[in-house]
């Protein structure tokens, strides 16, 4: 058209037809549960979400619905970091995440060291946008976008405390990148082997990777968090499926953060100020 602007009144059926049938039978064929949507954040219509959003809203919230007519149990996670309004996109986030039927979203959880002061008021945010929508935000432990030198400080403590927020914390998904589980403390950038991300995009000069990657040697944390997973091994098949009931939230006046499951004698508790974490019985 003249001014080059995509007319959203007018999709092109065909097209969209087309990319979901791909889509479709790749999930047939190969058993596939979900889908991650890549750059779900950007939202391209300049006045934000519609009011009633159609069937051709979004072409990720298209593919699912389609998908699940044949595979009812298809899910979709969003690669979206709950911005500001008019940061990555048009409008706001959360809107567009519930208008295209995200199931649950990246976040940026990963982004923010634990003992940040802006790490607690975050969390509870997504505390309550996991209570009030359906689209759920992740407690993300690290992407392979933020496993590269300038992101070392995030990782230094505190990883036992995500792993067993991922884990426990049942009614949002969580997410975490290759070599987590064993990765060094680096207080001064590690050669790029020991980086995920520099793989990725294969880059030359001074982020090239020369040789295979390396997982980190940090048995330590390794150790810890296998003991983790394995008390999540024998708890949660006796927490799936009941209600979550959040006894205590973290403030920055408070930094303990308290939570058990309905008709279950299991409590969990967080430290933020000590970052210990345990496992408590109590009497239901």
């Amino acid at each position: 058209n003249e001014d080059w602007e995509i007319d959203f009144h007018q999709p092109k059926t065909d097209v969209w037809a087309y990319i979901s049938n791909h889509y479709k039978r790749i999930a047939l064929d190969f058993g596939f549960d979900y889908m991650r949507g890549d750059m779900a954040h950007v939202q391209m219509r300049p006045e934000g979400v519609p009011l009633n959003p159609d069937a051709f809203y979004d072409i990720l919230g298209y593919i699912k619905q389609d998908i699940q007519q044949e595979k009812p149990y298809f899910a979709y996670y969003a690669e979206s970091f709950l911005a500001p309004d008019n940061v990555m996109g048009y409008g706001n986030e959360l809107e567009h995440l519930n208008a295209s039927f995200a199931d649950c979203t990246l976040g940026d959880l990963q982004s923010i060291a634990l003992t940040d002061p802006a790490f607690l008021p975050l969390l509870n945010r997504y505390l309550d946008i996991a209570a009030e929508n359906a689209v759920k935000p992740c407690l993300t432990m690290m992407t392979a976008d933020k496993d590269d030198p300038r992101f070392d400080a995030f990782y230094v403590t505190g990883n036992e405390i995500r792993m067993f927020l991922g884990l426990f914390l049942t009614d949002m998904p969580s997410y975490m990148a290759l070599g987590f589980e064993c990765r060094n403390v680096h207080l001064s950038p590690a050669p790029n082997v020991f980086y995920s991300k520099l793989y990725v995009f294969q880059e030359s000069g001074s982020k090239a990777t020369n040789g295979a990657y390396r997982f980190g040697e940090n048995r330590k944390l390794l150790t810890t968090l296998n003991k983790i997973r394995q008390q999540a091994d024998d708890i949660l098949p006796q927490i799936t499926g009941k209600k979550l009931r959040i006894l205590q939230r973290p403030t920055t006046q408070n930094l303990v953060f308290i939570w058990q499951y309905i008709e279950s004698n299991f409590c969990f508790e967080i430290d933020f100020g000590t970052l210990d974490y345990k496992i408590k019985k109590v009497e239901v």
